[in-house]
């Protein structure tokens, strides 16, 4: 986000990203007794959210206010998925449409912030009002994908 007029500049940037570690179990229910199957699937385990973040503000009439921020942020988590399909085998290949519920809520990422060049510590990012911002990377998931079987 970026906003600049005669009196300033404001930039704001996110980089954030998750990588997670599941285990699953399911079950599948062939539909006819045809290649074609319904399946439903728990998935459960380990994530790691991390986060860059980088501010400036730039008061041309008041230097004195000017800002950089930086905060580098990371923090583990549970995460969980509730998957529901539909599967259909052709030989050697399967190819299936499924809808999930991704629980994803990292919370409160904390990590050093950089203030104008100093190092502050350990800290969260504050939203305008000073709360700290949480990271919810939960929601609904619509897959397609394509399985190779041996």
């Amino acid at each position: 986000m970026k906003y600049t007029d005669f009196e300033g500049y404001l930039e704001e940037k996110y980089d954030v990203n998750t990588i997670e570690f599941l285990g699953n179990i399911g079950v599948a229910v062939p539909i006819n007794n045809s290649s074609t199957e319904l399946f439903f699937k728990v998935h459960g385990g380990y994530g790691l959210a991390t986060a860059e973040h980088i501010g400036t503000i730039i008061v041309y009439s008041s230097p004195e206010y000017n800002s950089d921020v930086q905060n580098d942020l990371s923090k583990g988590y549970f995460t969980a998925r509730l998957q529901g399909g539909i599967e259909i085998k052709m030989q050697q290949i399967g190819i299936n449409i499924s809808l999930s519920y991704r629980h994803a809520n990292a919370g409160v990422l904390t990590g050093d912030q950089i203030e104008n060049g100093h190092n502050i510590g350990e800290q969260a990012v504050k939203s305008i009002r000073g709360d700290d911002i949480e990271f919810d990377y939960s929601g609904i998931l619509f897959s397609v994908g394509v399985s190779f079987y041996l």
